[in-house]
């Protein structure tokens, strides 16, 4: 069992039994496990997976005192068994709950570990919060996108292909990006295709356009626009979703 001590964050994703691999992974390292707001679906397939598991009642209508009460349980588990995980369905209540439970964490000196239920790729243009339904696509190769005439957002392959014809990709802006979910570090890394390319043995290659505008409206209906175009403000968003937390 890994050497970690704290707690997992885990969501389900948008359907019953939506659990990712890495979340499945993250149950198996932790002692206890504490969900809230699962279908009877969920919730029966966490008991599959972890034998030690409370759930809260199925919640079509909660209240924040409820969410934190979980909360509070699960942290009090990680501090009193060393591992302990977290599981809420991806939506409301894993964006009300999951910041509460980093600051606790860090406060308590515990380390927080993720694992996103909707997939790599919904959780990753999640995490970038793009503006509109983002298109995603997964091919065996970066190199088999080459050609197409309509490009996803971001295009995810477990290899790199031709180094040779990626170079075209978004006209030449492409910044690829290799991503492990299961790595306890780096786990988003920039790659620059002059230089030699790591091994990619346990990770997704990503490539998406050099330029990306993410616009955001307020109440004064004023749009604002951010231009992602930096190779590390890329790594720090991704990271920001898969990246281990030491608090």
């Amino acid at each position: 069992m890994a050497s970690w001590q704290g707690i997992a964050l885990i969501s389900t994703g948008w359907g019953p039994r939506c659990l990712s691999h890495a979340g499945a992974a993250l149950l198996a390292e932790v002692y206890r496990v504490e969900t809230f707001g699962l279908d009877g679906e969920t919730r029966a397939l966490v008991n599959q997976l972890h034998s030690l598991s409370h759930h809260a009642p199925d919640h079509a209508v909660w209240q924040n005192d409820e969410l934190l009460a979980a909360a509070a349980r699960a942290l009090r588990l990680a501090q009193s068994d060393e591992r302990a995980a977290l599981v809420t369905p991806s939506g409301e209540i894993t964006t009300v709950l999951w910041p509460i439970v980093q600051a606790a964490a860090k406060q308590l000196g515990l380390t927080v570990r993720f694992g996103h239920g909707m997939g790599l790729a919904e959780s990753m243009a999640n995490c970038l919060q793009l503006p509109l339904p983002p298109t995603v696509e997964v091919r065996p190769q970066l190199s088999d996108f080459v050609g197409k005439n309509q490009l996803p957002t971001l295009a995810i392959a477990t290899e790199m292909g031709d180094l040779t014809d990626i170079t075209s990709l978004y006209a030449g802006t492409a910044r690829f990006f290799m991503v492990d979910l299961h790595a306890h570090q780096h786990k988003v890394v920039h790659v620059d295709i002059t230089q030699p390319i790591p091994s990619t043995t346990n990770a997704f290659v990503v490539a998406t356009q050099g330029e990306i505008a993410l616009h955001h409206d307020h109440e004064e209906e004023l749009e604002l626009e951010e231009t992602i175009e930096s190779a590390v403000l890329w790594v720090e968003l991704l990271n920001g979703l898969t990246e281990s937390v030491r608090g």
